[in-house]
């Protein structure tokens, strides 16, 4: 037997979301300010992040293992402007989703993926940080193969998560004002086990990202207050000068790690990094005596 297929607000009227306009759900004027907001959207972003890739691609300084997570996010959102922001910018204009069903789950597949790759990418960017910074692996060099690796794994966490819904554990379904597509946060009890794959997003998706960032910047925080005289540091008695030579202990180390970044210049960024810690201990001293 077929399964009756679902959509939102089906008691307001028979219409579905391929079918015709959806204003029994909202006001015309709602779908026509949506409209205006993903144009803006796709207007800025897409060349936005078009011109942070050709600009990576052109000046090689800019090639630093840290970069490459930016680069990442910049891709992922480049992907979801011209799949996700373009379909709804169209749909809305047209008061319904007017691609169809199959490509409602390649938009809510995409979606999803360039949304994990992104908030994943965050992660990694700050625990990144921690490392560089804080060294809690002592003397480990970031280089270009562990950014690589990095990059791939926010793409095979992205698509892992986000293609279950094909295969039966919940469902890509028009949501909102059935202008977009996503996963199906809606039902439960029936046979996707929707509210089960709602929850492992939230948990794998948002909590532990967002736990990730919350650690790293934690003790990033830590590792300025540990360079204010005396290292008691309460952020709030730092004065200007004490933030200034924080900053420069955080740029000594930050040279340390794009000396280590690139082929080429490698010494120069470890000699760079070696200057601005004899500066900083420089200016310790002389507010000592």
């Amino acid at each position: 037997m077929r399964e009756e297929e679902f959509y939102l607000f089906k008691n307001l009227s028979s219409v579905g979301p391929w079918d015709g306009p959806q204003y029994h759900i909202a006001p015309m004027w709602t779908f026509y300010l949506q409209t205006i907001f993903m144009g803006l959207v796709f207007v800025a972003g897409t060349p936005l992040n078009a011109i942070v890739l050709i600009v990576t691609v052109k000046y090689k300084k800019l090639r630093q293992p840290l970069n490459y997570i930016l680069v990442n996010i910049s891709v992922s959102g480049l992907m979801m402007c011209i799949f996700c922001i373009f379909t709804v910018f169209v749909s809305s204009s047209q008061g319904y989703f007017v691609f169809g069903k199959h490509m409602c789950a390649f938009e809510g597949f995409a979606g999803a993926t360039g949304g994990m790759v992104t908030g994943w990418s965050l992660a990694f960017l700050a625990f990144e940080r921690y490392i560089v910074i804080c060294k809690p692996f002592g003397n480990f060099r970031f280089n270009s193969r562990h950014a690589l690796l990095v990059v791939a794994a926010t793409w095979i966490i992205g698509v892992s998560v986000a293609i279950p819904p094909f295969f039966g554990w919940s469902r890509y379904v028009p949501e909102g004002l059935q202008c977009s597509c996503g996963p199906d946060w809606y039902t439960v009890g029936t046979k996707y086990k929707s509210e089960y794959y709602t929850w492992f997003l939230f948990v794998f998706c948002f909590i532990i990202p967002l736990s990730l960032i919350i650690f790293s910047y934690s003790q990033l925080l830590s590792a300025l207050r540990a360079v204010s005289p005396g290292g008691t540091g309460g952020t709030g008695d730092m004065d200007g000068g004490h933030w200034g030579q924080a900053h420069l202990w955080l740029r000594a180390r930050d040279g340390e790690w794009r000396g280590a970044g690139g082929q080429e210049g490698g010494e120069e960024g470890e000699l760079a990094g070696s200057r601005e810690e004899e500066r900083v201990g420089w200016g310790a001293g002389g507010r000592e005596r």
